[in-house]
């Protein structure tokens, strides 16, 4: 898998350093861009091109030859990224830049002579398993053989030729080579059963009847002995029949001669050898699953035990309440369904969630209780006392997830006070040791999960790998499940592999592979893991293993990841960079190897998701295996046990960097922060990194300078604390947040992508920069026509300024027809809240590709903003604090046709009169502190699509008209529309509030 990353990132380097519109300065200055250089390079490009297609459509990663030889080039892609990367650092540092052409131009031409050897390599593979496989087929008087002959003619043609271009034709060649390949070996195999079975009943024949006049096998009949010695053997775990290839063979030579001796003739048995092979098709294009769907199977009576232990219960007392089970069985499913509970949490004043983990850290677990309750902590100060505090005197329910020592609980367990109230900390753990060092009384707070039954694993399974009906299918289904032994992430993992294969054989290998492979429970979640990993195409497998550099049970942020994955170079092509992260997550979501966590607004896309502890596990172990990550764990680490790692991943609050230094500095391409402590005397010199593409870190003081380096392309929002000095040479940097520009032109960065900064004092591009996705916090005196006109792909701006001015640049924003999310930070620059009503600028009616509209403190009027209704394609609206003013909302024939969800946050509407035709497909209305608004319109409850009202602040009256159009809801048939609501307040609480804000002004 580390040559995949290889050629995808030496592909991205050579685009961006050589192929851009717009190389380095210092390369054209120095005219190292000289034609011969760069025909080579686009041969180079063209060539690895060729290669990453041809591996990602045939998984060849399971054939040895073939393996080998994509080592190779990973190899070679690995070495030659490095060199020309260390060639362009050294030309800011040396004017040698003739010398540096000629090396360039030495290390390309190498280059272009191992990609030959790779692909002559393939080729004679090719030829010789075309050639092995011919010779079985025509002895044993098989179909296909003319087919498999003429190809290898036109492959040894192709070879003669010996070009260095990787052409349309060639292509195709090695494509319907390999597929020939896949078939024959279907068909051998499939002979090689009904074989097997005719040897079965040969056995039970005396010997004396079978016809021993049968001369002895000659030297030709034994001809597949000596051809399979030429065959690689394949790996014994692939799953797949064609990349079983060495032991099938193995096994059908000693049967054909077995067969052939006792009388038996191949092609008296042909014609019904595959007939008990359907290829049935199994609908793969699942839709993600709707919130119904996600609820736990076989969970129930679990739920409501404890439930009991939670709410129900006689003790006053704080008890600690415990659930235990193995690995994957469903604890953090379970505990975060009771967590969520609307019975539950009302039941307690406060609630409070946090991870322990095996890499068990105090501070990150103070620190994610304390967030979890709304209080934004990040600070060294003590944690213990504020969380004491914050729960003193208050009914509260604490989850910590995945205990794994007494230790972890015993640092935190005075944080949380018995006070009588009847207070919960709910743990989990998979340790007997820890279960009965912590729970309060195992009478009466303790609980073991159980196994699913087979009636509740086949349900579970079904969800994912099987909708229609089909005997074939689902007779091997079961047998799968079964053996799942009632495992949960068994059960969903085995779903999602099979949920991609399409036919019955498929199907079979898998059932075969567990009953040879696994005999306990962790054998086979493991074996499982492994088929699901093995079944990703050769890019999703890159980007999975990348997911280890995040720590255990850490919550990733898919557009954060967006950005990270095109810095590797790991996506890019026809399709936009969101659109391809997009499908990539998707489809890890739908093979069950993350764990959704939130869904953007609309709920259309995955926003955030985690990784199972087991999952997580294995993507550190094989990414370390393929020498691409490094983690310096909190409890030490020793140094790289070899060189070569580009991912370094640190999860420790005081990293050696005596360690990090002399084995990772000349091969690091990515470090990785992740600061559960803010150490005051730990910094890493970036310098030393001179290779360095992707810094990412969530806060910290490790870095005490962002050093300006040459290959820089990502660095995170939490880069904005830092003042950076200069930053002239990251001429391919992607992602930039900053707060001052000092004047320096970043947007003349012309593979700019993400840009944020609070103050832009440079001049906008002086060429039309194709690539700039986002830019936020502009004053509404860079919004000009000149500036939109030329950054015609925009599709995110945030605009921040003065209330009139922001208003009037919408006229401006016109320009941007590729313009999705919008968000007005609207305030007075006189210093004072003013409540005049601004008509909206009808100019924001032209934006007809946005999707997604925040306004704050616009002070547009109500009756206005129903212009909005003619945008199209707007499905998210967020209006916040004085976005719009007046006390009503009147709307008439207006439609809002695509809305899907809508938030009015900290706004004096008292009268909201409206229809459910005035927004036909509405799922989500999140109403918070409209503490004046007297209800929601009734005719909401008539809204067909209608899944959640969300209230906080809001008077009781507005609570009591969304009951009831939960009611009408439910009515009319829909079960899944519920109603949250928090802190609800009286019309005479929020009557004296007014008095008190009368008296103090």
């Amino acid at each position: 898998m580390a040559a995949c990353v290889a050629i995808l990132s030496l592909m991205r380097t050579l685009e961006l350093e050589f192929l851009q519109p717009h190389p380095r300065p210092i390369l054209q200055k120095m005219e190292l861009i000289i034609p011969s250089n760069k025909q080579l390079i686009q041969s180079i490009h063209q060539n690895l091109g060729f290669f990453m297609e041809l591996f990602d459509k045939n998984r060849m990663d399971g054939v040895e030859a073939i393996k080998e030889l994509e080592t190779k080039l990973g190899d070679m892609a690995f070495r030659l990224e490095g060199e020309i990367e260390f060639q362009i650092a050294h030309l800011y540092e040396t004017a040698e830049g003739e010398d540096t052409c000629f090396k360039l131009g030495l290390i390309l031409q190498q280059a272009m002579k191992d990609i030959d050897a790779v692909k002559e390599g393939l080729i004679q593979s090719l030829h010789q398993k075309l050639g092995f496989l011919i010779s079985v087929l025509d002895e044993n008087r098989m179909d296909g053989v003319e087919a498999l002959k003429d190809l290898e003619t036109k492959l040894r043609v192709r070879d003669a030729e010996k070009s260095s271009s990787p052409s349309p034709k060639l292509g195709r060649i090695l494509q319907q080579a390999i597929v020939a390949i896949e078939e024959a070996l279907v068909k051998i195999k499939n002979e090689y059963k009904l074989q097997e079975t005719e040897k079965t009943a040969l056995d039970d024949v005396p010997r004396s009847e079978v016809d021993s006049s049968q001369p002895p096998a000659s030297d030709s009949d034994n001809k597949m002995v000596r051809k399979d010695e030429e065959f690689e053997i394949i790996e014994e775990k692939s799953t797949s029949p064609c990349f079983k290839l060495g032991r099938i063979l193995q096994q059908i030579q000693k049967a054909l001669v077995k067969i052939k001796n006792a009388g038996y003739k191949l092609q008296e048995i042909k014609k019904t050898a595959l007939d008990d092979v359907p290829r049935s098709e199994v609908d793969s294009s699942q839709p993600p699953a709707s919130d119904s769907e996600n609820k736990m199977v076989g969970k129930d009576e679990e739920f409501k035990i404890i439930k009991k232990m939670l709410i129900q219960h006689s003790s006053t007392n704080r008890e600690i309440v415990l659930i235990k089970g193995m690995g994957g069985i469903g604890k953090t499913t379970l505990a975060r369904q009771i967590y969520r509970d609307q019975k539950i949490a009302s039941h307690f004043d406060m609630r409070a969630w946090g991870v322990a983990s095996q890499h068990y850290n105090k501070r990150q677990m103070l620190l994610a209780l304390l967030n979890s309750m709304g209080f934004a902590e990040s600070s060294n100060d003590d944690l213990e006392t504020k969380l004491y505090q914050r729960l003193k005197g208050q009914r509260y329910l604490v989850v910590i997830d995945d205990v794994w020592s007494n230790g972890a609980w015993n640092d935190v367990q005075r944080c949380f006070p018995d006070d009588g109230c009847g207070s919960r900390v709910l743990i989990t753990t998979r340790l007997e040791e820890v279960a009965n060092s912590t729970c309060s009384k195992k009478d009466d707070f303790y609980h073991k999960m159980s196994f699913l039954n087979q009636s509740e694993s086949w349900e579970l399974f079904c969800k994912k790998a099987y909708k229609a009906g089909d005997d074939k299918f689902e007779m091997i289904g079961k047998q799968i499940v079964e053996k799942c032994d009632g495992l949960p992430l068994a059960i969903v993992m085995a779903s999602g592999v099979l949920s991609k294969l399409n036919t019955v054989d498929q199907w079979k290998d898998i059932a075969d592979s567990l009953n040879s492979f696994a005999t306990i429970i962790d054998e086979k979640c493991s074996t499982i893991l492994s088929f699901s990993y093995n079944h990703l195409p050769p890019t999703l497998k890159a980007c999975f293993l990348y997911l280890g550099v995040f720590p255990e049970d850490y919550e990733i942020n898919t557009n954060d990841l967006a950005k990270l994955w095109a810095a590797e170079g790991l996506v890019k092509g026809d399709e936009s960079l969101d659109v391809q992260v997009d499908k990539r997550i998707q489809e890890l979501v739908d093979r069950s190897l993350i764990i959704e966590s939130k869904r953007s607004c609309c709920g259309k896309k995955v926003k955030a998701f985690t990784m199972h502890d087991v999952l997580h596990a294995f993507c550190v172990e094989e990414a370390h295996k393929e020498k691409l990550l490094y983690t310096v764990l909190e409890h030490g680490s020793t140094s790289p046990d070899q060189e070569g790692f580009r991912w370094v991943s640190i999860q420790s609050e005081d990293p050696n960097t005596l360690v990090i230094y002399p084995s990772l500095k000349n091969y690091c391409r990515s470090i990785f922060y992740f600061p559960f402590y803010l150490s005051e005397t730990t910094t890493l010199n970036l310098k030393v990194f001179k290779l360095l593409r992707v810094l990412h870190f969530t806060s910290g003081s490790m870095f005490r300078e962002i050093a300006d380096l040459v290959h820089l392309r990502y660095l995170p929002p939490a880069v904005g604390q830092y003042k950076i000095s200069k930053l002239s040479r990251a001429w391919n940097l992607q992602t930039l947040y900053i707060r001052v520009d000092d004047k320096r032109s970043y947007l003349e960065f012309p593979q700019l992508q993400y840009f944020s900064c609070f103050s832009i004092c440079g001049h906008p591009p002086k060429f039309v920069h194709q690539n700039l996705q986002s830019i936020c916090w502009m004053k509404p005196n860079h919004c000009t026509k000149e500036f939109f006109r030329n950054v015609p792909n925009l599709k995110k701006v945030r605009i921040s300024g003065d209330r009139s001015k922001c208003n009037d640049c919408i006229e401006n924003l016109a320009h941007l027809e590729q313009l999705e999310r919008l968000n007005i930070n609207a305030y007075e620059e006189e210093q004072y809240m003013s409540v005049d009503m601004i008509p909206i600028n009808n100019s924001i009616a032209l934006l007809s590709n946005l999707e997604k509209l925040t306004l704050r403190n616009t002070n547009f009027e109500w009756k206005g903003i129903n212009i909005l209704s003619s945008l199209p394609k707007l499905k998210v609206l967020k209006l916040f604090f004085f976005a719009c003013v007046g006390e009503e909302w009147e709307l008439e024939d207006e439609v809002f046709s695509q809305l899907i969800y809508l938030e009015i946050n900290s706004i004096d509407l008292k009268q909201w009169k409206a229809g459910s035709h005035n927004f036909p497909e509405l799922e989500r209305l999140l109403l918070y502190r409209c503490k004046r608004l007297e209800e929601i319109p009734p005719d909401f409850g008539e809204i067909p699509n209608l899944k959640l009202i969300e209230l906080k602040g809001c008077l009781t009256s507005v609570v009591d008209s969304a009951k009831q159009i939960e009611t009408d809801q439910r009515d009319s048939g829909n079960d899944d529309m519920i109603v949250i609501e928090e802190n609800a307040i009286q019309l005479k609480d929020e009557l004296e509030a007014d008095e008190d804000d009368f008296d103090e002004l």
